[in-house]
């Protein structure tokens, strides 16, 4: 029972959606910046929107047996999630226009959304070419996403190199996640016919970058938390915590592909605790 309301769950991307929203919150807080519902209905909606749109078109191209889970989950529901699509984005631009305005920030993020689109579209168009592009430029938009808007409202003042090197260490996070990702779905991928960094690399090479950068990002976290005045180590140490459920979670020999998924996406959610702080 639990098992296919959390498989549920991660097919409609929920977890990502909830993911997505905590680093938006961890952002807030971070630069001291009060935002309202509506800027979290809008990436709430921007993140499902991208991930079910692109799980659509995964399914009309991956040949018939190929991560027949999610795919036929997106096959068999097709009508009801376009119509949901299309109702999504039509409820996101009359939000964003009745947030927003029409103003500087209604143009950065319109013109932030054209920029994830083509590099979508760039990423389809020329898949063998952009292999070594995909999981650094998906986190990158993916940090971007959830922090543009607190940074954009963020007084100068609060704009400190604790924020820099803290922001650095989410995007890290974001791209070591999706290193993970493509080492464990390369059967997945080859079975596909998608192309990750894999397609560039060797898997023994992919490990030891990840092993790397994982040990590197504990140090640097747990550097970040000795060094920092106290309102920055609260977030140094939520970061420290994400980044060490991947470790162990991807490194775990008795554990699932599905469990270290399921771990690391869920993980993304931890700084919903400042709520409590």
């Amino acid at each position: 029972m639990l098992k296919s309301i959390l498989n549920k769950v991660s097919w409609l991307s929920l977890d990502v959606v909830l993911g997505g929203l905590a680093g938006m919150y961890f952002f807030s807080r971070l630069l001291r910046v009060d935002l309202s519902f509506e800027p979290y209905a809008l990436l709430a909606i921007a993140i499902w929107s991208v991930y079910t749109f692109d799980h659509l078109q995964d399914a009309r191209r991956i040949p018939p047996g190929s991560n027949p889970d999610r795919h036929q989950f997106h096959i068999k529901n097709r009508k009801a999630l376009t119509y949901f699509l299309i109702v999504s984005i039509l409820a996101a631009v009359a939000l964003g226009f009745w947030y927003f305005g029409f103003g500087t920030t209604l143009y950065l993020g319109i013109g932030l959304a054209v920029v994830i689109l083509l590099a979508m579209i760039l990423i389809r168009v020329f898949p063998h070419q952009s292999a070594w592009l995909k999981e650094f430029n998906t986190a990158f938009f993916y940090v971007i996403g959830v922090a543009w808007l607190p940074f954009y409202k963020a007084e100068s003042l609060d704009l400190t190199l604790p924020v820099w090197g803290l922001t650095f260490g989410y995007l890290a996070l974001a791209t070591l996640n999706l290193l993970m990702l493509s080492y464990m779905d390369e059967e997945k991928d080859k079975k596909d016919g998608s192309h990750s960094i894999l397609s560039i690399i060797s898997k023994d090479k992919l490990s030891q970058i990840i092993r790397i950068a994982s040990v590197s990002l504990l140090l640097l976290t747990v550097g970040m938390a000795f060094a920092f005045l106290s309102f920055y180590r609260v977030f140094a140490i939520i970061l420290f915590l994400m980044i060490a459920v991947h470790f162990v979670s991807f490194f775990h020999q008795t554990w699932s592909t599905e469990r270290k998924r399921v771990q690391m996406e869920l993980i993304f959610s931890l700084p919903w605790i400042l709520v409590f702080i």
